[in-house]
């Protein structure tokens, strides 16, 4: 939306003053690279949730006592002196608060046990093959690089989110 906001709003605003047609002094947009800063940028949630998965027997309240401690320059942070497992984003349309609970499993894009079963036991010959090319690794025994999408297996959700929205912002 940053690009976005710069490219259409930002340039037709410039274009305007340019030929001389008076604007409004309210006339504006809301510039969101804060928000991304915060949530996909250098040290901000994304960057900080993975990290705190290569931690062995993290919890989301570590996970939210990190990010109150590490962002502190950001205003679009609200963090909660009540909530522990949570914070707040002000986003351009209002605020909205999170519940972190669970984050820490979720972001791992773990493929749950009942399915990893299920394909074991299956009679299904694509299914035996695969399994057979792929190494055994006990169930919860994930390296913690693994679990933070490094280099050891599948990326993280939220590792997954900041390649996703870099190939949008690179458009």
């Amino acid at each position: 939306q940053a690009h976005f906001n710069k490219v259409v709003f930002q340039e037709e605003l410039d274009e305007s003053v340019e030929e001389g047609i008076p604007l409004p002094p309210d006339v504006g947009f809301s510039d969101n690279s804060q928000v991304l800063s915060l949530i996909a940028g250098r040290k901000g949630l994304c960057d900080i949730l993975d990290e705190t998965m290569t931690i062995p027997r993290n919890t989301a309240e570590a996970y939210v006592s990190k990010v109150g401690k590490e962002i502190t320059n950001n205003p679009q942070l609200i963090v909660s002196k009540i909530a522990k497992l949570g914070f707040g984003i002000k986003h351009f349309a209002g605020e909205v608060h999170y519940n972190c609970e669970g984050w820490l499993e979720k972001n791992a894009n773990k493929v749950s046990d009942d399915i990893t079963n299920c394909i074991r036991d299956s009679d299904l010959t694509i299914w035996k093959e695969e399994s057979a090319q792929e190494p055994q690794q006990p169930p919860h025994e994930e390296s913690p690089q693994r679990r933070a999408g490094g280099k050891g297996g599948s990326a993280s959700v939220s590792s997954e989110f900041r390649s996703c929205l870099q190939a949008l912002m690179t458009k």
